[in-house]
């Protein structure tokens, strides 16, 4: 077990060096203990907004009494104070970190069988709460552990425990719309194409139970509508093409390293070796010029091996 979440966090390595924009700093947050209803005024006669969800995070604006004014998504509303709680609720999907060695049993007792132990810093995925216990993710079926054992994850690490889930569920559902995904501090940033339904979307990610929504930022490209990730690789693939078409003397001017679409500034990257006035001049008159690529000068055609 502990070989293959390694070999999973190896392959990662290069996603989570990936910079992600930060929530604001001095934000207030807190997150619903059981689902609450959210005003628009403070008290029980204001008309319902929605309601939130166990474990949903919102932002906390102000205190009015009992109540507390929040804002979740673009909405501004009024929740019974009491219902808020700074400490993350531990539900489904949430990512936990052990704070020392613990045992990993096959059922929710210390009379049951030991599978394996888990090592101080390891990371845990919460499939279910039952008490003072937690259901957790093992290879293909599940297994158990104590909860007092495990402490919330760090940001990033809960970004990268995610990966493979979000992956699959865009690669499975909605291929057509999925441009690629990036991780950074604080989120799993997910691009897709301007024609998807992102509320749609969430709602059905969420609908998973696999992963922690306040961890996930799913952002519309300002690619044309038809783009996803196959259309990109398609542009990035053809300027590759022309580029090994062109005569020695232009490539030589040129120096193209890389061209691959990075779904966090939602450009091509074009990577020239030594960048320089000439070189860009010349991709852009023999290879492509549009306002959704990005150069970058490298030092060199090739990477040191270590």
């Amino acid at each position: 077990m502990k070989k293959h979440i390694s070999l999973i966090l190896v392959l990662l390595f290069a996603l989570a060096a990936l910079p992600l924009g930060v929530l604001a700093a001095g934000n207030d947050y807190r997150y619903a203990t059981e689902p609450v209803n959210m005003r628009t005024g403070p008290g029980t006669q204001y008309d319902v907004i929605r309601e939130l969800q166990t474990g949903e995070q919102v932002e906390y604006l102000k205190r009015s009494g009992k109540w507390a004014k929040v804002k979740s998504g673009d909405s501004e509303g009024y929740v019974f104070a009491k219902y808020l709680t700074r400490e993350k609720p531990i539900t489904a999907g949430t990512v936990l970190t052990a704070k020392s060695t613990v045992n990993v049993r096959s059922e929710a007792s210390t009379a049951s069988t030991k599978l394996w132990k888990l090592n101080k810093g390891d990371n845990v995925t919460v499939v279910a709460v039952h008490d003072k216990w937690l259901e957790i993710k093992f290879d293909t079926t599940t297994a158990f552990v104590y909860k007092k054992y495990f402490k919330q994850a760090k940001a990033h690490d809960v970004a990268v425990q995610y990966v493979r889930d979000v992956q699959d569920f865009f690669t499975t559902n909605y291929k057509n719309v999925y441009m690629g995904l990036y991780i950074g501090t604080d989120k799993l940033g997910v691009r897709v194409s301007s024609s998807a339904n992102i509320a749609k979307i969430a709602d059905e990610l969420k609908a998973t139970g696999k992963v922690d929504m306040a961890y996930i930022d799913i952002q519309p490209s300002k690619m044309p509508s038809y783009a996803n990730a196959e259309y990109m690789r398609g542009i990035t693939h053809n300027m590759h093409t022309k580029y090994m078409a062109l005569p020695k003397e232009q490539r030589d001017i040129i120096r193209l390293r890389a061209a691959n679409y990075d779904p966090q500034s939602d450009t091509v990257i074009v990577e020239i070796v030594q960048l320089d006035a000439a070189a860009q001049q010349a991709f852009e008159q023999y290879i492509a010029k549009a306002d959704y690529i990005t150069f970058r000068s490298v030092k060199s055609f090739f990477v040191p091996q270590i």
